[in-house]
Parts: C-alpha cells; sequence; structure tokens
C-alpha cells in the first residue's frame, strides 16, 4: 500500500463476542486505503487469537499484544504507531458503516479539517444526530469556538468515536491520553479543542454504538471509581481551563466543569466515603456562571445527600412519564 489515508485504532479487551464484527467493518470498508491498528490489552479469552487471525489474512492489520493498562494507555500506544493521514477510534465492541472512511475523509480533505464530527446509531436502532441547526453544517469552526458553543447547548458527555482526527495535530499538539481513569474522553476532547485546529460537523451517522457488552468497561465499572476518576478528571480539566485566556469561554468552561463535578460526586454518591464537603464547596466555589448552575451549588452546599435524593426522585419520574407516553401512543 503506498499511502495510509486513515488509521483506525480500535483497543481490544476481552470482547471475543463482538471483535470479528468489528474488524470486518474496518477491513471491508469501501476506501481500502487504510491501517487497522489493534491493541490488544492484555485480554484473557479468545481475542488476542482472533486479532493474530485476521493480521495474517489481511497486510493492513498490525496487532500490538501488551500488558492490560486500560484503553487510554492503549489509544495512546495506538497514536505512536498510525501512519495515516487521519485518525479513527473504534471500540472493540462497536463497529462501523462500510462506507465511513471514505465519507469521512473526503469531507475532511474537501475542508481541510483537523476534526470532523459525525453522528452514531444507538443499538442498531435510534440515530443520535445532536446537532440539528443547518448553519452547524455548513460553517468550519474554530475549535475553541466549537467547545464554548458545545458547552452552551448543555453537553456535558464528550465522545471520542464520532470523530476523525487528523494524525499529525495530535501529535504537533502533544495530545494524548490520560492513562488510568475511565473517562478519558472528556479530558482529551477538550484539550483537543483548545489548541484551535479547525473542525466541521457531518449529517452522517457512521457509527454503531453497542450497549448491550454488560462486561464494558463503562457499564461494569464500580461506582466509586467512576467517581474518583471523573474528580480527576475534573482536577486536570481545572488546569486546562486556567490556561484560556478568552474570558466568555473560561467562565462557561469552568460552569461545566462544576456541573460535571456536582455530578460526580452526587450520582456516584461519592458522600458516602471520604469525600469533604469542605473541600468540594472549596473546588466549585466562584466558578458557576449560570443562573441554573448556581441554583446547584446552592442545593449540593446545603446538603450533597439532599442533592442525590432529588436527582433521583427527578429521574423516576421522568422515567415514569416516559413510560406513560410510550404507552398512550
Amino acid at each position: 500500500m503506498e499511502s495510509v489515508l486513515v488509521s483506525v485504532i480500535v483497543p481490544v479487551f476481552n470482547t471475543e463476542k463482538y471483535l470479528r464484527k468489528c474488524i470486518e467493518s474496518i477491513l471491508t470498508q469501501t476506501c481500502p486505503d487504510i491501517e487497522l491498528i489493534l491493541i490488544d490489552d492484555g485480554s484473557v479469552d479468545d481475542c488476542p487469537k482472533i486479532c493474530d487471525e485476521y493480521a495474517l489474512q489481511d497486510d493492513r492489520a498490525t496487532v500490538i499484544h501488551k500488558p492490560n493498562g486500560g484503553p487510554s494507555a492503549a489509544r495512546n500506544d495506538g497514536i505512536k504507531a498510525a501512519s495515516g493521514e487521519f485518525i479513527l477510534f473504534v471500540d472493540s465492541d462497536d463497529y462501523i458503516e462500510p462506507n465511513a472512511v471514505e465519507k469521512l475523509f473526503k469531507k475532511a480533505k474537501e475542508d481541510n479539517l483537523d476534526i470532523l464530527l459525525g453522528a452514531f446509531v444507538f443499538n442498531d436502532n435510534l440515530v443520535r444526530i445532536r446537532y440539528q441547526k443547518e448553519e452547524e453544517y455548513s460553517r468550519i469552526w474554530k475549535s475553541e469556538e466549537f467547545l464554548l458553543y458545545k458547552l452552551q447547548q448543555g453537553f456535558r458527555s464528550m465522545v471520542i468515536w464520532t470523530g476523525l482526527y487528523r494524525r499529525m495535530f495530535i501529535i504537533e499538539n502533544s495530545i494524548f491520553f490520560k492513562v488510568g481513569v475511565v473517562h478519558e474522553d472528556e479530558l482529551w476532547l477538550p484539550s483537543l479543542y483548545l489548541s484551535s485546529g479547525r473542525l466541521g460537523l457531518i449529517k452522517f451517522p457512521f457509527y454503531h454504538y453497542n450497549t448491550t457488552n454488560v462486561t464494558s468497561i463503562v457499564r461494569r465499572i464500580d461506582q466509586r471509581k467512576n467517581g474518583s476518576d471523573y474528580l480527576v478528571v475534573c482536577e486536570s480539566l481545572e488546569k486546562l481551563y486556567d490556561k484560556i485566556e478568552d474570558e466568555r469561554l473560561r467562565q462557561v468552561a469552568m460552569d461545566s466543569l462544576v456541573q460535571l463535578y456536582i455530578y460526580a460526586v452526587v450520582h456516584c454518591r461519592m458522600f458516602l466515603i471520604k469525600n469533604s464537603k469542605k473541600d468540594d464547596n472549596k473546588f466549585i466555589k466562584h466558578k458557576a456562571y449560570f443562573k441554573k448552575t448556581k441554583l446547584k451549588v446552592l442545593l449540593f452546599s446545603i446538603s450533597r445527600r439532599l442533592n442525590w435524593f432529588l436527582n433521583m426522585l427527578i429521574r423516576r419520574l421522568s422515567h415514569k412519564k416516559r413510560n406513560n407516553n410510550s404507552q398512550n401512543s
């Protein structure tokens, strides 16, 4: 192969049930000029054997076997091994559309983008397109402007697998994943956006996200570990956001950080373990920007346990309302 257009990086850990479908969705792309980098992250099932099997069948596939270090370390190894002009991340229990690479690469090249974000399909059923306005797709964003827009829309969750990323943009800005935390996406993407690249959107649901895998790291994680990792991300984001020169972006970013921190403490019930209320209040002090967030801070300061109770009540009422609506329709 003369040139690699896209390097597809797949961290693999104990997903033998889904791995073949994932790999075949990549190797049968309509654009053949790809490389597949499989990072076997210490799997103890048949994943290492399956990876080696495909590497023998197709010279575009490469396998890196390593001791278990988590998805962040695996992705970092994949970035360092990649040679493509762009990088696409795919989880080993998910898969992508046959023309994903072709359409994404064409759009990224036409608009000279560093970052291209698409959409995804949820459990082969519901299409998730997060951005609805046509002007969002017709313009080229400066990535830090997009981060401001995204945070203002109230989107807390960030995922890396709906994006195509220019490899040299990642390398030149030394943007690697923080090893040892689960919520690496929520730290890596803001770091990427604040590097001021050219960003575009495409209304193309190319990624099939699978939630049926009950052994997935995200779905089997202990809530204490979940909360602890969120707090580590919050501390890292605070250092990152403190360096933002644009006052408006810095305020909005800090406001979103308050929401993330409160979510970590309340949703993951960090208040039940050694997590000081005094330290919590110190972290979120003077960071809230919007009135709604300031109200959350007030309730949080009064009682973290009460916050948890109110959140549970709201979620149950919302769930009951959805069920009633579905029965009546």
